[in-house]
């Protein structure tokens, strides 16, 4: 081979290792970002999941209650303090079933 052929050749090399070292490169500074962003990601879902528990524990009736009994004063020495529970939802009655007329002639005609 010629000196030139050789000389393009080597440069083509050159020029394929540098473009392959840099896509190395490239590629373990993504999988570094991927992976902070996905413990970021953890992070914050799970700060939304203790934010979430919070409201739901600031909104309920009778934690409401409680902080306002344990955290202000509003007892004197003397006092006796009577805690009354919510009111639990009054029951709906069951519906009857309606039994067709035929199971109640064969309940009539076949007792068990």
């Amino acid at each position: 081979m010629t000196r030139a052929r050789k000389a393009i050749f080597l440069l083509l090399y050159i020029f394929l290792l540098v473009s392959f070292i840099n896509n190395l490169t490239g590629l373990t500074n993504s999988d570094r970002s991927l992976k902070s962003s996905t413990q970021a990601r953890d992070r914050e879902r799970d700060t939304n999941k203790k934010l979430l528990i919070t409201k739901a524990k600031q909104t309920d009736p009778s934690e409401i209650e409680k902080t306002i009994r344990n955290g202000l004063p509003r007892i004197r020495e003397n006092e006796e303090v009577y805690i009354i529970p919510f009111p639990s939802p009054t029951p709906l009655p069951e519906p009857t079933r309606i039994v067709p007329i035929y199971e109640q002639w064969i309940a009539v005609l076949f007792p068990n």
